[in-house]
């Protein structure tokens, strides 16, 4: 949701820039700012290292993808304890999702464990379209627009920090500086302020 927007109205302003765009697991995203591959970063994790800047601009929901006819799709919305007994499609451990889901589950008192892990989210829609289990995701993409699923806000889950992220130690460019403008504009659009 956020990255296409501020792509589309970045073009519409300079559109002889080439534009760049990876989704990769945190790690990789890190190095690539620290060699200079990247210069921005959009991100669920605001713990950089003390070498880079991370700044929340926004919050996401979790949100949980099954199949459509799931019985889990009767209910408007659903809790962890919900999820628990579930085959599920979640983040890989040690990541900042995993952590946070991980943590609310304890609150809650209900064990859950991924049975297939993920880095990032939109790789749990081939998984949940083939019945592989249901998917417990940031509510980022537009997840209503592919067939085959059902979508369900989980009341309880904590909201996910959405960092930008930055190398200090590399100044960014016009265009650069251009759009993080323009990566501002579209979290403001498409997030949730500070819990």
């Amino acid at each position: 949701a956020i990255v296409p927007r501020a792509l589309a109205s970045f073009r519409a302003r300079w559109p002889e820039v080439r534009l760049r765009s990876h989704i990769a697991p945190i790690s990789t995203i890190l190095r690539m700012l620290r060699e200079g591959d990247a210069a921005l970063a959009l991100a669920l994790d605001d713990r950089a290292s003390p070498d880079l800047k991370a700044e929340v601009l926004g919050h996401a929901p979790f949100v949980c993808l099954m199949p459509e006819g799931h019985p889990l799709a009767a209910r408007d919305r659903l809790t962890l304890a919900d999820l628990a007994g579930e085959t599920l499609i979640s983040y890989r451990a040690g990541t900042r999702p995993a952590e946070e889901i991980a943590r609310a589950a304890r609150l809650a008192g209900v064990e859950l464990s991924p049975t297939l892990e993920i880095d990032v989210s939109l790789s749990a829609l081939g998984f949940v379209q083939q019945g592989l289990g249901v998917a417990l995701v940031d509510g980022l993409l537009p997840w209503s627009q592919f067939a085959g699923l059902a979508l369900r806000p989980v009341e309880d889950a904590p909201p996910l920090p959405v960092a930008l992220l930055t190398n200090p130690a590399r100044p960014l460019s016009q265009a650069e500086t251009a759009m993080e403008a323009h990566l501002r504009a579209a979290c403001a659009d498409c997030l949730r302020p500070e819990p």
